[in-house]
């Protein structure tokens, strides 16, 4: 599809303040009268909060660029040569785009146990395999009712937000570039 326009809301106010500043957007743009409506989202949990409270009708998709980022943080951490860590990373990315993120949450569960858990209590570096290969378990495991790919492409909704990430970083580069004193 054709780019119309592009619009903006931004707010430092909590979750619970910007999700009718969304919706009033949404509602003065004609989203609400949409056939089509998605409703596109990082994985974070205050997004899909968001999203039930002020977009009920919209599909609740999870943005595939987020899904390929955590893919390739948990091939990174399972393997440590780069033909290895790139051909699982092709396979998990690959299983997500064709619908089968059980398969991934599956495997990624293989490697967990095989490197172990995170020990209760203790705090690990980022780059901890431990820690990664969780936050990527994880990170599939809530979303998965949101990483429906197929669907989504069959029914020509957008499975990413880069066109809005891409106004976001525009706008931040324009207030906080090197040259901007305030």
């Amino acid at each position: 599809p054709k780019t119309l326009f592009r619009t903006c809301v931004s707010s430092l106010d909590s979750s619970d303040k910007f999700g009718p500043m969304m919706a009033a957007e949404a509602d003065a743009r004609g989203f609400f009268a949409a056939n089509k409506k998605a409703f596109v989202g990082d994985g974070l949990g205050y997004n899909w909060t968001i999203q039930q409270r002020w977009f009920p009708g919209f599909v609740p998709i999870n943005d595939f660029l987020h899904v390929v980022e955590y893919a390739y943080s948990a091939a990174k951490a399972v393997h440590e040569d780069q033909a290895n860590r790139w051909e699982q990373y092709v396979d998990w990315a690959t299983a997500c785009w064709q619908g089968r993120v059980d398969d991934v949450i599956h495997h990624l569960g293989l490697w967990q146990a095989r490197v172990g858990p995170i020990p209760p209590g203790e705090e690990l570096p980022e780059t901890d395999p431990r820690k990664v290969i969780h936050s990527a378990l994880t990170y599939f495991t809530n979303n998965q009712s949101r990483m429906k790919y197929p669907d989504y492409r069959c029914q020509g909704l957008p499975v990413t937000s880069s066109l809005a990430e891409s106004l976001v970083k525009q706008v931040s580069k324009r207030v906080k570039g090197t040259e901007k004193f305030w």
